[in-house]
């Protein structure tokens, strides 16, 4: 007979849940614990580093999948950097650069950074945004954020064609 929390830390044995009910606590609190994991200060300390690591790669999968980016046109990777800091994980496609890290400075909730590009080796692309490490869990959300500077890449890559 397990048990579970719910979203204040309370102990619920799983069986008092109908099966629905189920999967929305445990969806819910993979979730909690996700956004735990990527806000977690991880510097100098290694199993941190590596579930910040597989969280974000996992996030990064299901946007690129969300955002349906054909295999082969966009790349995820993992740089782990020093100790003292968290290294990033990066998702690189024709028109999005998106990175996950953990500043030094400002939020501990703002991980994820994003702007337009053009191309797979632009690594200076167009205006930078942020995002809290909850808009990265909540997909759609993301995707949503992401189409956006997509689209503002796209048309700057017409104008540029258009005009040459």
């Amino acid at each position: 007979m397990g048990t579970q929390r719910n979203s204040t830390y309370q102990l619920r044995p799983t069986f008092l849940l109908n099966p629905a009910q189920r999967g929305t606590w445990e969806t819910h609190l993979s979730v909690q614990q996700d956004i735990a994991t990527l806000t977690a200060r991880c510097e100098y300390n290694e199993t941190a580093k590596a579930a910040f690591h597989r969280v974000a790669k996992k996030y990064l999968r299901r946007l690129a999948a969300t955002l349906a980016l054909p295999k082969g046109s966009y790349s995820i990777h993992s740089n782990q950097g020093g100790i003292a800091v968290s290294g990033e994980v990066t998702l690189h496609s024709e028109h999005l650069h998106l990175w996950v890290e953990q500043s030094c400075i400002g939020s501990a909730d703002r991980v994820v950074w994003y702007r337009g590009c053009h191309g797979q080796k632009d690594y200076t692309g167009m205006v930078n945004h942020a995002a809290d490490a909850s808009e990265l869990v909540d997909t759609p959300r993301m995707a949503d954020l992401c189409r956006a500077v997509i689209a503002q890449a796209e048309a700057t890559d017409k104008r540029l064609a258009s005009a040459a």
